[in-house]
């Protein structure tokens, strides 16, 4: 996205000749340095919520058995 980004926005760059080695070396550092504050911008989000459900052991109870004639 910081890629496409930065070279949507080349011609709004003022100072930026748009030819040769240069060039590529200057937009190529100018998408890393975009891609890390896009990076830094991020919020850590936790989406598997933490519970005890499944640490405690689950019981079911006690088993019985019935004759079928009752």
């Amino acid at each position: 996205a910081s890629y496409h980004e930065v070279l949507n926005n080349i011609e709004t760059l003022e100072g930026w000749s748009s030819e040769g080695l240069r060039f590529g070396a200057m937009v190529s550092r100018k998408i890393r340095e975009r891609a890390k504050e896009r990076y830094n911008r991020m919020i850590n989000e936790n989406f598997l919520p933490t519970c005890d459900t499944f640490t405690v052991p689950f019981n079911m109870g006690t088993i019985s058995a019935e004759k079928p004639s009752e």
